[in-house]
Parts: C-alpha cells; sequence; structure tokens
C-alpha cells in the first residue's frame, strides 16, 4: 500500500484531545457520555432478558 495519504490520518493525541473535550462538553450540559448511554442500554437488555425467563 502507498504512504502517500499517510498524513491524512488523525494525530491521536489531537484525537484523542478531541474526545475527552466532546466527554467533558456532554458531562458539563448534562448529557451522559457515551459509555453511559451503552451501559444503560446494556442494563435495559439485560432487565427485559430477565424478566422474560420463566
Amino acid at each position: 500500500p502507498s504512504l502517500d495519504n499517510l498524513e491524512l490520518r488523525p494525530d491521536p493525541a489531537e484525537f484523542l484531545a478531541k474526545v475527552k473535550q466532546a466527554k467533558a462538553e456532554r458531562l458539563a450540559a448534562g448529557l451522559p457520555t457515551r459509555a453511559a448511554q451503552f451501559h444503560r442500554a446494556l442494563t435495559d437488555f439485560y432487565d427485559v432478558a430477565e424478566s422474560a425467563l420463566p
């Protein structure tokens, strides 16, 4: 593969900074983070699955 497009890849440190900034903004706005949303969805799924068991 060609290495010409290597500079198009995001800088890991820059990307991580953007992720952390987005997380901080969501927390500041009182919105759940993606991890919290995923955890809640998983918990809801297990609650439904458990209630379906005899």
